[in-house]
């Protein structure tokens, strides 16, 4: 169903709003409708992905968790069983813990390996390489690492980026798969992505906030060209703070942001795309400066350009060398600025 330029997909028996509706709310209660008859999680995904494409009108799609293979009783438990693992034995570290992993198509691939074997090969190594710094059981650690493997081959089956390079034009592209672990001074500024369609999951922590497109202020969001305006700049991180509060406000009254669940798939169409694209932000809990990160697992999957690659590789390298926390992707930020630490979610 859609609801308000919002694709949703949910295994609940809620019953469906109306396109029509303004009813406010998360996924977990009057934005989330009934689906029937899915045949597969992933063919429900997919459906989902493709009407994102084709219809003008919707700007982000929501798949709830419990429609990507995991509609057994096996299948929940086994997903809760690596929710819990990230957040017990990685995200309750910390700082000791907080890291970014980056992996790109064809960097460091074996001979013949598909993107997807590369992925899931290279996350496994790196969350080991992860693992040995920390305490906690080997034998359940690769247990809930081959769960993760698992999950990231889902997310891979239903982001058709075979799709999304016939709606690009011809120039080349390669997936990007970044996982983001207790990472703090996230951009809680309501912002877009200059990609084409964006995959993100918070598996543990506070999820992506959303625009309800239909509630945005699309006027004053172009008068400022989604950026903070200097006039409420400032360099004090209070005044910065409830200055991004405003500027969100004003892009979007509270009442009408879509807060989804944690495991919650997204797909937010980005400004190369479209001239209305879905308009985000991370949650407020993701930014908070002078204290201990947030626990959080958040995973992302773009198709992005060669030269973006490029850019992309250059940042992470050069912020190795660099003792402060900052993004590497304000390359793909539709609206980049000073204070913005995050281009998603």
């Amino acid at each position: 169903m859609e609801v308000g330029g919002i694709i949703i997909t949910s295994a609940t028996e809620n019953k469906p709003v109306s396109e029509n509706s303004d009813d406010p709310g998360s996924t977990s209660n009057a934005m989330k409708g009934t689906v029937t008859n899915i045949k597969a999680g992933i063919e429900a995904g997919l459906n989902v992905f493709q009407q994102l494409l084709t219809q003008s009108s919707c700007t982000c799609g929501i798949i709830s968790r419990e429609i990507l293979d995991y509609q057994s009783v096996e299948g929940s438990l086994e997903f809760e069983s690596m929710r819990n693992w990230l957040h017990s034995e990685l995200c309750a570290h910390g700082e000791q813990a907080s890291c970014e992993l980056h992996f790109w198509e064809g960097i460091e691939s074996l001979p013949g390996e598909s993107v997807q074997a590369q992925f899931i090969r290279q996350v496994a190594d790196d969350l080991r390489d992860l693992k040995q710094s920390l305490p906690g059981s080997i034998e359940e650690d690769e247990r809930s690492i081959a769960s993760f493997q698992s999950f990231v081959q889902t997310l891979m089956k239903v982001y058709d980026y075979e799709s999304l390079q016939s709606v690009s034009g011809g120039e080349p592209r390669v997936l990007y798969l970044k996982i983001q672990i207790n990472q703090n001074g996230a951009c809680t500024k309501f912002h877009d992505d200059f990609v084409s369609v964006r995959l993100v999951t918070s598996l543990v922590g506070d999820p992506t906030v959303i625009a309800t497109p239909k509630h945005v202020d699309w006027a004053y969001w172009d008068s400022t060209g989604g950026a903070l305006p200097e006039s409420m700049r400032s360099e004090s991180p209070e005044a910065a703070r409830a200055a991004i509060c405003t500027f969100n406000n004003r892009v979007c009254d509270s009442s009408f942001e879509v807060h989804p669940e944690t495991g919650d798939i997204l797909f937010l169409k980005g400004g190369a795309l479209t001239k209305r694209p879905c308009i985000h932000r991370a949650p407020y809990s993701a930014d908070r400066d002078g204290a201990d990160p947030p626990q959080r697992f958040l995973v992302t999957l773009d198709f992005i350009t060669l030269e973006q690659r490029d850019d992309l590789m250059s940042m992470v390298l050069d912020a190795s060398d660099d003792s402060s926390v900052e993004s590497d992707d304000d390359e793909l930020n539709g609206n980049a600025e000073m204070n913005d630490s995050e281009s998603d979610s």
